[in-house]
């Protein structure tokens, strides 16, 4: 089959020349040029590109998690906009490969369906099926009735899983029937053993119109209480790169739902709409002009009224002086609304021995020794911090397994000069292999290894040098929080951070 010919070809290649692919480019060049002769193309054509980064991104998507092992749960259906960014990138591979697909003739059309574009609509709808299905929980648990909408787009997904199985049973003449029956949804052991479907429920709406108000990265519903109204607060336009938040205006109940807000009175702030009709629900979207935000923090408060519903809304604003971080260094990191999120990637002119791994990992790049039989390489990253403080530094590994023989593998820490500390990536009893260790079946699951230390941040630029002690050691990013916050959970974790 053609979608085993490509990764065959490349793991033979690399066999017979693996200096070859030292090189950065490499394996990119490499796609492109072996995806145009499966198809029959020229090497340098966009079609050939364009179908090699439709297979790289499918490849990604599934080596993110494995297909098999997606259920609702695993991202987010509201932190950080996860579930929604995640459809946003399905959505996006999912029309470039029906472009190319109506572009090629019908020989290249069949190569290219055996060689990727079966496994790109089935990647696709399965990663559909499981996000709608975590969306579609979420709202049934805040009891709104969008819950029904994203039911039936699980229902939809399921059929057509089916339809896929169907297409490619009767693909040239049944030639690969059979290979469908395998089973690649929802498991829950190493097998199929107790795999299912993922869970779809749905909401009765309320007999009246009723208001509920919530950020769409956040599930605290805000709505009718008695007394003073709930007040919901935003404070994101305090932090650097944070421009947009969205709210959503949802109607519990049947019938039309007449809502306003007022109208802002400070020229930073804009908002999508003010007024209008919901039926099911409607976001609004904040936008910030941030050469108009105050040096000092502002508030700007607003009110939300639909039926006999009142809810306040507060936001806050603020920038950094220009000439503060015109004069930070290249490369330093300012916090946001979760904390610090450092790219791997995102090195200092003062790492030292160190290589830089493109399009690797969950994050797409990371970074290790450049020289393994060597203990004193380091990447060095800068972030600023406006006062001093205690926070929690989490720094997430791939899952490598150690190679030492004491099941070990530790990296240094030193912030801002201090002695360097020495953390272990993984637990003190890792067992590699070994299918009952929890350490090892995660990290072999959600492809990393996250180990946590206190980091004391003084006001003004730090430097956080992270040593690669240990061969086998490959950094991905590198996550600081204030401490006592509990983390909200997402697959990914929160975007990075406004990098100057």
């Amino acid at each position: 089959l053609k979608h085993n010919e490509f990764p065959l070809s490349f793991f033979m290649n690399l066999a017979y020349d693996v200096r070859a692919f030292e090189s950065e480019d490499f394996a990119t060049e490499f796609t492109v040029k072996t995806v145009a002769g499966l198809l029959g193309l020229k090497a340098d054509s966009d079609k050939a590109k364009e179908a090699a980064w439709i297979l790289e991104e499918t490849v990604r998507l599934n080596s993110m998690r494995r297909p098999e092992a997606l259920n609702e749960r695993v991202y987010s259906p509201y932190a950080y906009n996860e579930a929604a960014r995640m459809l946003e990138r399905v959505d996006r591979l999912s029309k470039r490969e029906a472009a190319l697909r109506s572009s090629l003739s019908d020989e290249e059309r069949d190569a290219w369906y055996s060689l990727s574009g079966f496994q790109t609509e089935g990647t696709v709808n399965l990663l559909r099926m499981h996000l709608n299905a975590g969306i579609n929980n979420m709202y049934a648990l805040l009891g709104l009735k969008q819950a029904n909408a994203y039911a039936d787009k699980v229902t939809a997904a399921i059929e057509r899983d089916r339809e896929l199985k169907q297409e490619w049973a009767a693909f040239k003449g049944g030639e690969w029937k059979g290979m469908e029956l395998a089973s690649h949804i929802g498991f829950t052991k190493w097998n199929d053993d107790g795999c299912k479907y993922p869970l779809r429920a749905r909401v009765e709406p309320l007999e009246a119109p009723h208001l509920a108000v919530r950020r769409t990265d956040d599930v605290k519903l805000y709505d009718k209480v008695y007394g003073p109204p709930m007040t919901l607060s935003i404070d994101d336009f305090c932090f650097e790169g944070e421009d947009t938040v969205n709210i959503e205006l949802s109607n519990t109940g049947n019938g039309l739902l007449n809502y306003n807000i007022t109208a802002p009175s400070k020229g930073w702030l804009k908002l999508s709409e003010t007024a209008g009709e919901i039926e099911g629900s409607k976001v609004i979207t904040l936008s910030c002009l941030r050469n108009r935000l105050p040096l000092e923090r502002e508030e700007e408060t607003l009110k939300i009224t639909g039926g006999d519903t009142t809810v306040m809304l507060k936001v806050y604003g603020r920038r950094h002086p220009a000439d503060t971080v015109a004069n930070l260094p290249a490369k330093t990191v300012l916090t946001g609304p979760a904390g610090y999120v450092v790219p791997a990637t995102c090195l200092s002119d003062e790492s030292k021995e160190v290589r830089v791994l493109k399009d690797y990992g969950i994050y797409s790049g990371a970074v290790m020794s450049s020289d393994e039989s060597r203990d004193d390489a380091f990447a060095e990253y800068k972030v600023y911090s406006e006062t001093d403080c205690e926070m929690k530094g989490e720094f997430v590994f791939a899952p490598s397994a150690p190679l030492l023989g004491d099941g070990k593998l530790y990296f240094g820490l030193s912030v801002n000069g201090e002695e360097k500390r020495f953390i272990n990536s993984v637990a003190d009893n890792y067992r590699p292999g070994v299918t009952w260790d929890r350490c090892w079946s995660e990290g072999a699951l959600t492809h990393r290894h996250v180990a946590t230390a206190p980091i004391l941040l003084k006001k003004g630029v730090n430097d956080i040098k992270v040593f690669f002690k240990d061969p086998g050691l490959v950094l991905l990013r590198i996550f600081i929080r204030e401490g006592e916050k509990e983390a909200v959970y997402s697959y990914l974790g929160p975007k990075e951070t406004y990098t100057v």
